[in-house]
């Protein structure tokens, strides 16, 4: 019984400090000296530097559309052709950037401002490389299906799937070139 009564007392006491503790930390956030924190508003280099534009509003509004579930492949070749273009468009817009980024860069301590901001422009061009490579992903899976598809039933759709996909196969090859030197 003696031990049940340790554990109640033991249990009150942090009940208690909880009750007492709970109201200082509420109003700890309503501390009237916010000059000690930094912003979270975008910055003027942010700016300088395209974050603020990149960025989407709304990062439904940046993935492509669904393709219809009842497109016919004719429909669905073009549509993955033109999300790989759109992708290698992007990625070749930024080249030139990224290009200036890391030749500044070249000799820049890494953790340098320098370094930093051609490790961004990089990342920026790998993410088109990226969006171009999941096309070439669902043209892969197509292609596959559409071999063992033809296995059975020998037809065109075999050879309209893989020559798309070795067109987006080709750009991501490019791209990963481009990339291979400016990382070099």
């Amino acid at each position: 019984m003696a031990c049940l009564s340790t554990r109640f007392l033991a249990l009150q006491r942090l009940c208690l400090v909880g009750l007492i503790a709970a109201p200082a930390l509420v109003l700890g956030g309503c501390s009237p000296d916010r000059g000690r924190f930094p912003s979270l508003a975008i910055r003027p280099a942010e700016r300088a530097f395209g974050q603020a534009k990149a960025a989407p509003a709304d990062a439904a509004a940046a993935a492509p559309a669904p393709i219809p579930a009842d497109a016919t492949l004719p429909q669905r070749l073009a549509a993955l052709e033109e999300r790989a273009r759109e992708a290698d468009a992007r990625f070749i817009a930024l080249v030139p950037e990224a290009t200036r980024a890391a030749a500044r860069a070249h000799n820049a301590a890494n953790g340098s401002e320098t370094w930093n901001l051609a490790q961004v422009a990089l990342a920026r061009l790998e993410s088109a490389r990226s969006d171009t490579a999941i096309a070439l992903a669902d043209l892969d899976e197509m292609a596959t299906e559409a071999e063992i598809a033809a296995v059975d039933h020998p037809g065109p759709d075999t050879a309209q799937v893989v020559n798309t996909r070795d067109s987006v196969a080709a750009r991501v090859a490019q791209q990963d070139s481009v990339l291979a030197q400016l990382k070099g």
